[in-house]
């Protein structure tokens, strides 16, 4: 607390006033209201405040605002900071401070522009802490290291931390995948072209359903067709045709082969429908038909998919050739 002034004690006796406080008990900040009434030659100023006898009573009672003030009675809003009994007490009150000097690091006070003193009060002035709970004694914080940031910044830096793993992640899988597909690639590699290979063996397959017609061979031939066709999709699109589902293999082509996934989505996407429809059904039931259905399904993607790469590659030649 700031250094509080003191009442010269060898003055003369200020004009008395009869005062109340509207409570007797309170707890140090709590405003009550001080009411005196008297016979004041001036109104009591909006700066009247308690001038202590010594420091040892200062912040007994304190003036925080005069609310009524006239030359009969004066009201005003006051507190207690220092815990402590009160007991017929004298205070005295000033408006003011026109002369003032110091003795040592205590600064004295004379009379303001109008002063007078209160009539014996009493007040309690208790304490905010409950006795019954002390304040406990402080401990370091809990952790490796202190929250001295906003709660918010460690939440971005962790996002920025889980979006950073992810993307390492996603490399890692994307390298596996990539030298899974090498190997793959290097296992059924052949001389001849993709679509020519797929061609010769798609002849292959038809001139087996023409001799053979005998529904219980057509499993046989269904996975044939199956196998021959995903391979055409590994030398063709470089995708791991045989190591992932369906559903993978379409989101890699979206990704990879975006022309060919655009103009073919539709009949990629039926051609695997059938194939999931034909593994679930009775493998019993399947019939030569079917595996000409997906013959013709096979090829006619082939042609499409071939179709699409002819032209890219032309494109291709003609943007290179136009370079300078």
């Amino acid at each position: 607390m700031s250094r509080v002034p003191v009442h010269v004690p060898n003055r003369a006796a200020p004009p008395s006033a009869n005062c109340t406080l509207s409570a007797a008990q309170i707890t140090v900040g709590q405003k009550i209201v001080l009411d005196c009434t008297g016979h004041f030659k001036t109104p009591p100023g909006a700066d009247l405040q308690v001038v202590p006898a010594t420091p040892a009573n200062a912040y007994q009672l304190y003036v925080l605002k005069v609310a009524q003030s006239s030359s009969t009675e004066v009201k005003a809003t006051v507190t207690g900071y220092r815990v402590g009994k009160i007991n017929n007490q004298i205070f005295i009150l000033s408006d003011g401070n026109p002369k003032s000097q110091r003795e040592g690091n205590l600064k004295i006070q004379s009379a303001g522009t109008v002063t007078f003193q209160t009539s014996p009060l009493s007040l309690t002035v208790a304490s905010v802490m409950n006795p019954s709970h002390p304040v406990s004694k402080p401990y370091s914080s809990i952790g490796p290291f202190r929250m001295a940031y906003p709660v918010w910044l460690w939440y971005f830096l962790i996002a920025i931390a889980l979006l950073l793993v992810g993307v390492i992640v996603q490399v890692f899988l994307r390298r596996r995948r990539r030298r899974h597909l090498r190997k793959e690639m290097e296992k059924h590699a052949v001389r001849l072209p993709a679509y020519a290979q797929f061609s010769k063996d798609a002849r292959a397959a038809a001139r087996k359903l023409v001799v053979t017609r005998a529904d219980a061979e057509a499993p046989e031939l269904l996975a044939r067709i199956e196998e021959d066709f995903r391979l055409y999709l590994i030398r063709e699109l470089h995708v791991p045709a045989l190591q992932v589902s369906d559903r993978e293999l379409l989101s890699e082509i979206r990704r990879s082969q975006k022309a060919v996934y655009q103009q073919c989505q539709s009949e990629l996407r039926r051609f695997f429908f059938e194939l999931a429809k034909s593994h679930g059904d009775d493998r019993a039931q399947l019939k030569i038909k079917d595996c000409e259905d997906l013959l013709y399904l096979s090829r006619h993607l082939a042609d499409n998919i071939q179709a699409i790469k002819r032209k890219d590659r032309s494109n291709f030649s003609i943007r290179m050739r136009g370079r300078p």
